[in-house]
């Protein structure tokens, strides 16, 4: 006969042991939950990452718009003319963002900082080294700069003359000794550097966009892809000071020579 006490008694559950034992995943339950993790995270991690860059292109447009402030403002004070890029000696950079220092050091005195010439989505080029270059406190205004933007103005290294901007006011552009008016709402004062090894703009592909070296290795386009193998975009800031992201499709060569730079 059952006493009182024996009806009180918990009933077994399958998978205990007596009372103090504890209930655990099976390897089948545990492997579910491990792909369930895995599932989410690939879902999330690519939303992510996009807004991450889309806060690095807000704060791109933001060091552009202090960069063509401060070369307005330079141009204001110079009859309308933008700096001419080239040293005390006459010589003049190779890549389009090589600045002299004594450009640098006067955009500076209008306001400039040093971490506005740089792009964020590429803050490895935002170094001492590049900064320093080639400027050497014994021979001052001689040196140059390398900043992570590219520049429109006079003696420009290597682009080409169509794209050159000698003052704020839009000069008219001679193609094949036509002469084609231009809108400052059409003309790039500053871009980023999307640049690449190869110029062929049918088969972008067929470029390279990361490991472009030259006096320091490593440089590559700012605004790459999520697969890392073409640029996104980039913005353009235009003389009329509106600025924009421009999608890599409608970029084309704008420099002769390797490295190819695009706006």
């Amino acid at each position: 006969m059952k006493t009182i006490a024996n009806l009180h008694d918990p009933l077994p559950r399958q998978g205990f042991r007596g009372r103090d034992s504890v209930f655990a995943f099976t390897l089948i339950e545990l492997l579910v939950v491990i792909a369930i993790i895995a599932i989410l995270a690939s879902m999330l991690l690519p939303s992510l990452a996009r807004a991450k860059e889309k806060s690095k292109i807000a704060r791109c447009s933001s060091n552009l718009r202090q960069f063509g402030l401060s070369c307005t403002m330079y141009a204001n004070d110079f009859n309308d003319k933008f700096p001419e890029l080239k040293n005390a000696n006459g010589e003049l950079g190779y890549w389009p963002w090589d600045c002299p220092e004594r450009v640098t050091d006067q955009l500076l005195k209008y306001g400039g900082k040093r971490h506005m010439f740089y792009c964020p989505s590429f803050l490895k080029q935002d170094n001492d080294e590049l900064w320093v270059f080639t400027t050497n406190p014994n021979q001052p205004g001689l040196g140059y700069r390398v900043l992570g933007y590219v520049m429109s103005f006079p003696y420009c290294g290597r682009v080409r003359e169509t794209n050159i901007n000698y003052t704020l006011t839009a000069k008219p552009i001679k193609v094949n000794n036509v002469s084609i008016p231009t809108r400052p709402s059409e003309r790039a004062m500053l871009a980023d550097s999307t640049l690449s090894v190869g110029a062929n703009e049918n088969n972008r592909l067929a470029n390279r966009y990361r490991n472009v070296d030259g006096g320091w290795k490593g440089h590559q386009a700012a605004h790459l892809n999520t697969r890392g193998n073409l640029p996104a975009g980039g913005n353009v800031l235009c003389l009329d000071n509106h600025l924009e992201w421009r999608k890599f499709e409608k970029m084309i060569v704008r420099t002769d020579g390797d490295p190819s730079f695009w706006w």
